[in-house]
């Protein structure tokens, strides 16, 4: 049996890509969609401690 060259594997086995993303497609969507809430949530939570930093001290300035 000869060897095969890695254009012959790879058109044997298909596009990688495909697999991978018929397989953890699902997962990698979640994990961009929990990760994409927690951006957000963090970001509202710096907003509202700038708030209340602003109006508990007047003389407090962010740079």
């Amino acid at each position: 049996m000869s060897q095969m060259s890695k254009d012959d594997v790879r058109e044997r086995l298909g596009n990688i890509d495909q697999i991978r993303d018929i397989i953890l497609g699902t997962q990698v969507r979640e994990y961009e969609n929990r990760f994409n809430k927690l951006e957000s949530d963090i970001s509202q939570l710096q907003q509202q401690m700038r708030s209340q930093l602003i109006n508990s001290s007047p003389t407090f300035r962010l740079n």
